[in-house]
C-alpha cells in the first residue's frame, strides 16, 4: 500500500454472550488479587507481610489445582473479557486493572496455571512501572521476554495498524479494535 493511503475496514459489533456466573467470579477474583498484589509489591519492601499475603492469594488462584486451563484475558481500556466474553455486571476492579494494563498497550494476557510467587512479583513489578519508561526500554513484551516470564503470555498491541500506518477501522467498538490488532490485521 502506498505511503499515506489506507483502506477502510468496517467492523460489525456483535455482542458476545456474558460469562457464566462461575467464570465471572473467577475473572473478578483474579483481577482483585492482581490489583491488591500489584499495589503491595510497589508500595512495600520485599518480604513485607502484605506482599506475602497478596502474592500468595494470586498464586493460589492461578495454581493448577484451581485453574484447569489458561485464562485468556482480553484487555480493553475500561474492562476485561475472559475468552472474549464480558461479565454481566462489571466490578470496578476489572476496569482498574484493565486501565493499568491498557497503559502498557497490553491487548491480551494468557495466564497459564502454576506461576510461582516470585514469578508474579516480577510481573507485577514490571506492570507497576510507568508505561512510558517501559516503552522507552522496548515495550512490555520485550522486557517480559527478557525476564523469561512464562506463566503469563503478554500480547502487546500495535495501534498504528488502525490509527495511522495501515488499515483504518470504522464503525467498531474498542473490543473490535483490540480484536483487529490481536489478529494482526493490517500488516
Amino acid at each position: 500500500m502506498a505511503k499515506g493511503s489506507y483502506s477502510l475496514v468496517m467492523l460489525t459489533a456483535v455482542e458476545p454472550a456474558p460469562l457464566t456466573t462461575d467464570d465471572a467470579v473467577r475473572l473478578t477474583a483474579f483481577a482483585r488479587a492482581c490489583k491488591a498484589a500489584g499495589r503491595a509489591v510497589v508500595l512495600y519492601p520485599p518480604g513485607h507481610p502484605a506482599i506475602v499475603a497478596t502474592l500468595g492469594r494470586l498464586r493460589e488462584l492461578t495454581a493448577a489445582e484451581h485453574q484447569a486451563k489458561p485464562l485468556v484475558i482480553t484487555v480493553l481500556p475500561d474492562g476485561l473479557l475472559l475468552d472474549g466474553q464480558p461479565v454481566q455486571r462489571p466490578d470496578a476492579t476489572l476496569g482498574e486493572l484493565a486501565a493499568s494494563l491498557h497503559l502498557h498497550l497490553i491487548g491480551q494476557l494468557t495466564v497459564h496455571p502454576g506461576g510461582s510467587v516470585e514469578d508474579w512479583r516480577r510481573f507485577l513489578l514490571l506492570i507497576g512501572r510507568p508505561a512510558s519508561e517501559v516503552r522507552s526500554e522496548g515495550g512490555i513484551t520485550a522486557l517480559w521476554a527478557a525476564m523469561d516470564g512464562r506463566h503469563v503470555e503478554v500480547t502487546e498491541l500495535d495501534y498504528s495498524q488502525v490509527l495511522g500506518d495501515g488499515d483504518r477501522v470504522a464503525g467498531g467498538t474498542w473490543s473490535d479494535i483490540v480484536a483487529h490488532c490481536l489478529r494482526g490485521e493490517g500488516d
